[in-house]
């Protein structure tokens, strides 16, 4: 795939895609506090000159979002430029906290959780 903005960050890659799907993948997810996953919002929205995307959400196997980030990405200011997210789960463990964080904390976009990439893009190919 082709990207049209592509960025290792500390922690985290931002990738936007040709065809406007942003890809936030978590490299070092336990380390990502709510001050940097705020500066993970600043980036997108620059990005996306402030604009809303389908996301791809990943990250390195084994790697956990902490609860603080989940409770505040359900929230409209955690998520400001999603239009929906597709969360690609790598393991059964997060595919268990993936399933609980749609079910309880209700997130206020579309939510679906994948096992598969193609699959996920091409869910979140609705909302572009």
């Amino acid at each position: 795939m082709d990207y049209v903005f592509y960025k290792e960050y500390d922690g985290y890659s931002l990738k936007l895609r040709r065809d406007g799907i942003m890809h936030l993948h978590f490299i070092l997810a336990g380390k990502i506090d709510i001050e940097k996953y705020k500066e993970i919002i600043n980036n997108v929205g620059e990005i996306l000159e402030y604009k809303k995307a389908p996301f791809l959400i990943s990250t390195e196997p084994f790697e956990i979002i902490n609860d603080e980030i989940r409770d505040f990405v359900a929230t409209e200011e955690g998520a400001p430029y999603s239009v929906a997210d597709a969360i690609l789960s790598d393991g059964i463990g997060f595919t268990l906290l993936a399933n609980f964080y749609i079910r309880m904390k209700k997130p206020l976009r579309p939510t679906k959780l994948f096992t598969n990439e193609a699959e996920a893009l091409k869910w979140l190919n609705k909302f572009i």
